[in-house]
Formats: structure tokens, sequence, C-alpha cells
């Protein structure tokens, strides 16, 4: 369900509304950009992440580490690379979005 694409850090992507939901364009190492509709952010263990669906009709998620600055001003989102951090936020926004995985009720 949700993927760990590589990106480039961004500070402060532009958020735009679209449809009344907020948007940012994601821009990936190789120059590749889509845009990407917010779909929340969430803390996990002290870290806060966020959840982006490409708005592309792939029914992909994409998560990232979400950092603010403490003005809250600006913010980065960076790929996690703890690959056991990564998965328990997939976990928990899959909870969060009530995701019970492939055949399962």
């Amino acid at each position: 369900m949700a993927n760990n694409n590589k990106n480039k850090n961004q500070n402060k992507p532009p958020v735009e509304e679209v449809d009344d939901r907020a948007t940012v364009v994601v821009e990936f190492d190789d120059g590749d950009t889509t845009e990407c509709y917010v779909e929340g952010v969430f803390g996990v263990g002290g870290t806060d992440y966020i959840a982006l669906e490409p708005n592309d009709d792939s029914g992909d998620i994409y998560i990232y580490k979400y950092i603010e600055d403490k003005k809250k001003i600006t913010y980065t989102i960076e790929e996690e690379t703890d690959d056991a951090k990564f998965e328990a936020a997939v976990r928990a926004y899959e909870k969060i979005v009530g995701y019970k995985g492939k055949g399962k009720k």
C-alpha cells in the first residue's frame, strides 16, 4: 500500500488546495515530479510522518518523515531510511485508515 520512493529533501513544497484537498508537488531524485494530495500527518515513536496520495489514480500512498521548523513556518519531507521505522509508520497509517490488507476482513 505505501511506497517510500526516493525524494529530494523538500523545504516547504508549495501547498495548494485542489477540490478542498491540500496538495504538494514532490520532486524525486531523478528530477521527476508528481502532484500529491496530503492525506495527513501522524506521529509514530516520536517521529512525525506525512502520508501523500499521488494525483494519478494509482492508489499508491507515499509515506515520508515530516519535519517542521520550530516556528512551524517551513517543513521538510525526507525518506525514512530505517526499514523498521518505515514499516511501523506504514502499519500506523494503515491502522488510521482502517486498511486490513489484501484478503483480510
